[in-house]
């Protein structure tokens, strides 16, 4: 992978394995799982993909920035949102719903 950078976990989903690129990466990529071929990259705006939640047929991870975007296992872009101020936390999808932590009232969980 470009860049050699500390990765975040990746999601591995029916034989493919969707990745960010590392942290000050500007990259999300899809893998095969077991022949390692390169699907596709797509290019966030902001750096630092989280690791990826995925659920049926959508891929979803946060940014550096707090933007949470998500792309069809394909790689073309669904929707994304910005969600506050930056924190490096990741999202974890259930039907179609995504879920996220963040601190609230001072407290951190």
């Amino acid at each position: 992978m470009p860049g050699h950078r500390p990765l975040a976990t990746p999601a591995v989903v029916d034989g493919r394995v969707f990745v960010g690129g590392g942290f000050g990466s500007y990259e999300f990529y899809s893998f095969g799982l077991v022949d390692g071929r390169h699907d596709w990259t797509y290019r966030t705006a902001d750096d630092g993909p989280t690791a990826a939640a995925v659920s049926e047929g959508f891929v979803a991870f946060n940014t550096e920035s707090c933007e949470l975007e998500v792309l069809t296992v394909e790689g073309v872009p669904a929707w994304k949102r910005w969600l506050g101020l930056p924190e490096r936390v990741s999202s974890v999808a259930v039907s179609s719903t995504s879920w996220r932590a963040r601190p609230s009232g001072g407290s951190r969980h």
